[in-house]
């Protein structure tokens, strides 16, 4: 009812919408829909779905007054909370446009407002690194796991440009890649070993 507004969600609380009276200028039957992540124009290069695609109608409905919806999302590894973008999808462009939103972590959810119904998906960039001895033709079988693990700051190089793929990988660096890959936390005990220090 436009006067009164609605909250609405599923059974699962993946997505949720919560409409303020005076948002729609009439009654409205609403759907909400999930669909498959890959049928809509391709994401932004260097992005990837993070949620399926939830198409909310009557397509094309705006509000009176800002809208709240809220995504639930499961942060994939390696994506940074920053690199989080929650999109929509723009049938005259054809592109998915970014709008401003809030992500907490902590209860695994992305919110924000708006002021229309279209097609609505979380994004994550992924970030990059690239190193100058790294290259297609030098281990190009390994390039693009070297380039986004060093991107998500799991993998750093011998120096600032260059990552040696030649080289055997230390007891310590391969440690520490899985302790950053699997987001271990810190733990302070006490070693027996006289070549590892404490920190």
């Amino acid at each position: 009812e436009a006067d009164t507004g609605a909250l609405i969600s599923d059974a699962l609380n993946e997505v949720t919408l919560v409409i303020p009276g005076g948002a729609l200028s009439q009654e409205q039957e609403i759907t909400v829909t999930k669909t498959s992540t890959g049928n809509k124009a391709s994401y932004p290069a260097g992005y990837r779905p993070v949620t399926a695609v939830f198409s909310f109608g009557p397509d094309g409905t705006y509000f009176n007054k800002p809208v709240t919806l809220t995504l639930k999302i499961a942060l994939p590894p390696l994506v940074k909370t920053d690199n989080l973008v929650l999109a929509y999808y723009n049938k005259a462009e054809e592109a998915w446009i970014a709008l401003p939103a809030v992500v907490d972590a902590d209860n695994g959810l992305i919110l924000a407002s708006i002021n229309h119904f279209s097609d609505y998906t979380v994004l994550a960039k992924l970030d990059k690194k690239a190193f100058v001895d790294v290259t297609p033709a030098a281990c190009g079988w390994a390039l693009d796991a070297i380039e986004t693990l060093a991107g998500a700051g799991v993998l750093d190089g011998t120096d600032p440009e260059h990552y040696e793929p030649g080289r055997p990988v230390t007891r310590a660096e391969l440690t520490k890649l899985l302790v950053k890959a699997l987001n271990l936390p810190a733990v302070e005990t006490a070693t027996t070993f006289v070549d590892v220090p404490a920190t």
